[in-house]
């Protein structure tokens, strides 16, 4: 049985990886931690966890930990339980800065650890269908991408840890941009990037809520361009859009079962070819959340049977370096649905 440490409880712990552990064959919470000693007790009763602190270091003689904290303290907690030889698995981003994610990955590497981070969008069917579908050249050469995601921001925070540029790291691009990124970069085993231009909305010293991003992605020897657009504070389209020489295919961002491909070779005459929905695997069959548990049994085998899981952090460092060097060339966004107007910044005096 393999004994857990869980280093926060905020609501991604309360709501997924908790539940995850608790349904896992062969591993157990030992350990909660977190400064918050309501959550804490409320929680450790809830799952059954026989030991509580608010100090990450007092947690001892686990084989591993799931840390679900601000991205400003992944550094130090990784580092740490890493040095005492504790498989890890991180919520992303894994880290603000680039260098900070190949300090971890050589650690993990050099101690011979299973080291994941929370992208569990890699575990859609839609990703691996539309890698290989750019691996085979089904649909003829890759010729650019092209997401949006966006809505309401309704997450129901249990700290400010994420909204302060200090601890957050940043807003919508590091947040939802983890995952919509990695997507993409995962289609083509993360290759480096080259950023050509990034805007967003952030007033000084404050996080973004709306951004923009275009980029290239190598790809049998061109560059592919790519767009990503992320709000907070509108609904966008919520696709990520893959342009071939013979077709398109459309994924849903957050929806594994909705999936749709265009083959124009399929068309009659000068008619545009009908989409076609497709059902990968069982995704019809798997709620959103359920990913959660995918990942957590992931996590427990790759520790067993000493591989690599598909959420391996290895991999991880040309994403942070594509977000830290978006941050490092910020231009303003232009925002018309933006239609009132203040002589007053809306958010003079907010401290954070």
């Amino acid at each position: 049985m393999l004994k857990v440490g869980v280093i926060g409880c905020g609501a991604i712990m309360q709501k997924a990886h908790l539940p995850a552990l608790a349904i896992t064959e062969g591993i157990k919470a030992e350990w909660l931690v977190d400064l918050n000693d309501q959550a804490v007790a409320r929680e450790a009763q809830r799952f059954g966890i026989p030991h509580t602190t608010q100090d990450y270091k007092q947690v001892t003689g686990v084989d591993a930990v799931i840390i679900a904290t601000p991205p400003g303290l992944h550094l130090s907690m990784c580092s740490h339980f890493l040095q005492q030889g504790v498989h890890v698995l991180c919520e992303k981003p894994l880290t603000i800065r680039a260098d900070e994610t190949r300090e971890l990955v050589k650690l993990a590497k050099e101690k011979s650890l299973v080291f994941s981070v929370g992208l569990h969008r890699r575990y859609h069917a839609t990703h691996d269908f539309i890698r290989q579908v750019i691996e085979s050249g089904w649909l003829g050469k890759l010729e650019r991408i092209d997401g949006e995601e966006g809505g309401a921001f309704d997450w129901e925070c249990q700290s400010t840890g994420n909204m302060a540029i200090g601890t957050g790291g940043g807003g919508v691009l590091i947040d939802t941009g983890s995952h919509t990124l990695d997507c993409i970069m995962y289609w083509l085993r993360w290759p480096e990037t080259m950023l050509q231009e990034y805007r967003d909305n952030s007033p000084e010293g404050l996080i973004e809520t709306d951004s923009e991003m275009t980029f290239t992605l190598p790809c049998n020897g061109a560059e592919v361009p790519v767009r990503v657009e992320l709000s907070r504070t509108r609904t966008l389209r919520n696709t990520l859009q893959v342009f071939f020489e013979h077709g398109m295919i459309e994924a849903a961002a957050t929806r594994p079962s909705n999936v749709w491909f265009q083959d124009k070779r399929l068309a009659r005459d000068s008619e545009e070819p009908t989409p076609i929905r497709l059902a990968l695997g069982n995704a019809a069959d798997i709620a959103l959340g359920d990913y959660y548990n995918i990942q957590m049994e992931d996590f427990a085998c790759a520790i067993c049977e000493g591989r690599e899981p598909k959420n391996s952090a290895l991999a991880v460092a040309p994403l942070v370096q594509l977000i830290e060097d978006c941050y490092a060339n910020r231009q303003p966004l232009d925002e018309p649905w933006v239609t009132f107007q203040t002589d007053t910044p809306l958010l003079e005096g907010l401290v954070l």
